[in-house]
């Protein structure tokens, strides 16, 4: 998967940096800096659809893996008691859970299925990328919510391979 990252660079020899627009690397860049870009102003219950969506659509058991390590530290104690200790501490702030802040909801939901159609068609680099940068968007609940998510997407992957193969009950 790694020996893929020079191939995925656009750039030129004679160029220090280059974007076409159509290459892996491009669409990977601008679909990462435009979800980024809505990311920070949707609400909780956007996010949550968005990232479920886009968990389930990942589609690769070893992809779901390797997030679900870098999710382990989310069932630590010492995240556990962060996530419960934390409050609003202004009133508006408890708004956020459904309300998209200035985002045209028809066009967020546009934006959506389009990004999980195009993460659905990407090779595992891409997915493996675009999951760890809008990862590092997501706040301690979100992210703990994600963590179990994946760890019962891993289960059901391998339990529909071993009834596919007989070998289930």
């Amino acid at each position: 998967i790694l020996n893929l990252e020079n191939r995925l660079c656009c750039k030129k020899e004679d160029a220090d940096f280059n974007v076409c627009g159509y290459c892996q690397s491009c669409i990977f860049t601008s679909k990462l800096h435009d979800s980024t870009q809505w990311m920070s102003r949707a609400g909780d219950s956007s996010k949550r659809r968005f990232l479920t969506g886009i968990l389930v659509r990942c589609q690769s058991v070893e992809i779901l893996e390797t997030i679900q390590r870098v999710l382990q530290v989310t069932f630590g104690k010492d995240f556990t008691y962060t996530r419960s200790r934390q409050k609003s501490s202004v009133s508006e702030d408890m708004t956020t859970w459904s309300q998209d802040r200035a985002l045209d909801t028809k066009l967020l939901g546009i934006e959506m299925v389009d990004t999980w159609d195009w993460f659905s068609r990407s090779h595992h680099w891409t997915k493996s990328n675009y999951l760890l940068g809008i990862l590092s968007l997501c706040d301690t609940g979100l992210l703990y919510m994600l963590g179990n998510l994946t760890s019962v997407l891993i289960v059901r992957a391998k339990r529909a391979f071993l009834q596919l193969n007989g070998t289930g009950t």
